[in-house]
């Protein structure tokens, strides 16, 4: 009694004392504070995926992606979509022989209208949207895109931050209005479009995105010291507009993240019939030439997905064609050879007695062993043994009863009782010298957690024994004979 008042006592001040440093960890403590998330104690959802499970999973996932891929498609299909390359026509054939010529002659002062003919193929109900598309230009450069001044652009007070802007900051010692190199390569060729005798006005309001009009660039803000440096980079700007009315610096100032983009230029507000021609007059003024890039002119309707783009159908069409793929596959191995997983039965009277079966054998084999252990560790040997496979087998059977094993009640009883057997075995075989003072050692820590288990899982089982089956656990080891122990082995 002493001895177990001590051992509470002391066991106590250890929990206190454990207690007190988990709610107040030491100063010098490098433990974590606690959290549910950092302990991996938050609440999981783990599914049992069956078969039947995983085939009605791929099978929602084609019958909702291949629709949706189909629609997108046939959207696309509708959009009536015109692409001319116009760089390297509108070149006079003396320039037109290498890369030096073609940048001596868009540098010069010279004019450089061209003339290029289209052909409507489909009819294009208004509004027709007009691009212009570039190739090989790298507007995603990191100091390209870091060349700007948002204040500036925003507030009239900010004219003088231009800290960020260079080297396109200052011209002849005063600011730039907008500064930096994308205000700078303002693109600058225009468009001219005539069908029959007939011009097409091109309207260029609402090209660009509401949000920048209103809050990006301000109403009181004008170009100043614009394009007025010794190299000029692209379009010039009205310095008596506004720069919340200047749409075509709004939308080239959102900067593409692609090397080949397109940009919004205006549209067209009248249908176009097939086989119309139409006569566009541009000027070829921007530099694309030193990179070896190209410049397009685009015409295009929409639908409700948008532009020209199959990609997103097909992307849709190729998930959903796997997916149904995958079910059929997954479908025809579940029939033709399935595989057979646990479902849950009700306990009967024969596994409980197996059971027992199993706990009687491997506590007699602990018992004939421990004979031919010394007698310091026979007793504890003895106890730990019956308290093992308890513990082991009450929870196989609670395992079983709930449905988490996938397999018979009595193969898991027989395997383990097997392998307690070998355990012992080794055992016996080490039960002299340093070995088997060592694994015992070693099994002696986890004595009183087995057998808090074991107490544990059998009060558990037997009260679910009580509640099923009344007045079964008194004949359950009846009729138990000695060779039908043998036979489980």
């Amino acid at each position: 009694m002493m001895s177990n008042s001590n051992a509470a006592s002391s066991t106590a001040v250890i929990g206190a004392v454990g207690s007190a440093e988990a709610a107040a960890p030491g100063r010098n403590s490098k433990r974590p504070k606690y959290s549910r998330f950092t302990q991996q104690e938050l609440p999981a959802c783990k599914p049992i995926l069956t078969p039947r499970w995983v085939i009605s999973a791929f099978l929602l996932v084609s019958v909702v992606f291949i629709p949706i891929g189909v629609a997108a498609l046939f959207a696309s299909r509708d959009v009536v979509e015109i692409v001319d390359r116009y760089d390297d026509v509108c070149v006079p054939p003396s320039s037109s022989s290498s890369k030096a010529d073609k940048v001596q002659y868009i540098q010069s002062n010279t004019t450089k209208s061209c003339n290029i003919t289209i052909t409507v193929p489909k009819r294009m109900k208004s509004p027709v949207y007009i691009y212009y598309q570039l190739d090989n230009f790298y507007q995603n450069h990191r100091r390209y895109v870091k060349s700007r001044s948002d204040a500036q652009l925003r507030y009239n007070a900010s004219a003088d931050d231009v800290s960020a802007c260079k080297p396109e900051d200052v011209a002849n010692g005063n600011p730039i209005v907008p500064c930096g190199l994308i205000a700078w390569s303002l693109f600058n060729d225009t468009y001219q479009f005539t069908l029959g005798s007939n011009n097409l006005t091109v309207n260029k309001t609402d090209i660009s995105w509401k949000s920048d009009r209103d809050h990006k660039f301000g109403k009181d803000v004008f170009p100043t010291n614009f394009q007025n440096g010794t190299l000029i980079g692209g379009a010039h700007l009205n310095s008596s507009i506004p720069l919340s009315e200047q749409e075509d610096l709004m939308v080239w100032m959102r900067t593409a993240a692609l090397p080949t983009f397109r940009k919004l230029y205006g549209r067209l507000e009248q249908n176009l019939q097939a086989n119309d021609v139409i006569h566009v007059t541009l000027e070829n003024n921007y530099n694309t030439y030193s990179f070896s890039g190209k410049k397009m002119l685009v015409l295009s309707t929409t639908s409700w997905l948008g532009g020209k783009k199959n990609f997103l159908g097909l992307a849709y069409l190729t998930v959903g064609g796997l997916c149904f793929f995958l079910a059929m596959l997954f479908t025809l191995i579940y029939l033709i050879k399935p595989r057979p997983y646990f479902k849950r039965e009700p306990v009967m009277q024969g596994d409980l007695e197996i059971l027992l079966i199993c706990h009687g054998t491997g506590f007699l084999a602990d018992v004939d062993l421990a004979g031919k252990i010394s007698s310091p560790y026979r007793s504890y040997f003895i106890n730990l043994s019956s308290a093992a496979m308890f513990s082991v087998m009450y929870t196989c059977a609670i395992l079983n009863i709930i449905g988490d094993l996938e397999m018979p009640l009595l193969i898991v009883c027989r395997r383990i009782t097997v392998a307690n057997l070998v355990m012992q075995l080794s055992l016996m075989l080490k039960r002299t010298g340093t070995g088997l003072d060592f694994i015992l050692d070693q099994l002696k820590d986890a004595t009183s957690c087995l057998i808090t288990s074991k107490m544990a899982i059998e009060v558990l089982f037997w009260s679910w024994v009580k509640f099923e089956n009344k007045g079964t656990r008194a004949g359950l080891s009846s009729g138990i004979k000695q060779d039908t122990v043998v036979q489980l082995l």
